[in-house]
């Protein structure tokens, strides 16, 4: 975040006795949706998030915090590459679209944020860990595949398998309109 605060204060839109205070608010935004800070918000986060503050702060804050989300944004893209996390930006097209279908879905279905970020997570971590192909060539075998990964190479716990087989039935059922074929419980560590 220092390196925010020197941003805002070099484009002189914000004083440096000030620049805390919208450091402050974009932390409070992440936090809030538990977002990591390298990650830009869309717009609907963003807007989770304002209306959250709107109930608990003044006009004039909920100004600056919009300010502050939006300079913070801006200063994301113009961020050198080094400095953040690019999974995050290579997502082909395909998989975004999916990505949000998933999360129109699980709110649809009034699940948890907690829920939404977790299933998201072992979603992408799929999808990465697959090279991001089109997601209509997915079948069976490439969960099969990820859980055993899971469990030889990382040495995830049973449950945490279960964890990510539970996002990925849901991304075949829910995402791709399709029935994963898999319906048995992780109960080794090897798959």
């Amino acid at each position: 975040m220092h390196e925010f605060e020197k941003y805002i204060v070099s484009l002189h839109q914000v004083s440096k006795k000030h620049s805390r205070f919208y450091a402050k608010w974009v932390n409070s935004a992440y936090a809030r949706l538990d977002k990591d800070l390298l990650c830009p918000l869309n717009e609907r986060d963003e807007q989770y998030a304002m209306d959250h503050l709107r109930r608990n702060i003044e006009d004039w804050q909920v100004q600056q915090a919009t300010k502050a989300l939006n300079l913070y944004r801006i200063f994301l893209k113009t961020t050198p590459g080094q400095n953040r996390n690019e999974k995050y930006h290579d997502k082909p097209s395909e998989w975004l679209d999916l990505e949000e279908k998933i999360i129109r879905t699980i709110r649809f279905q009034h699940k948890s944020r907690r829920t939404e970020k977790t299933y998201l997570s072992w979603i992408m971590r799929f999808a990465l860990f697959l090279e991001y192909p089109s997601p209509n060539t997915l079948d069976t075998s490439h969960i099969t595949t990820y859980l055993s990964h899971l469990a030889n190479n990382r040495n995830v716990a049973a449950s945490t398998q279960n964890q990510a087989m539970n996002a990925l039935v849901f991304l075949f059922r829910f995402g791709l309109e399709k029935e994963p074929g898999i319906s048995f419980s992780v109960n080794t560590r090897h798959i």
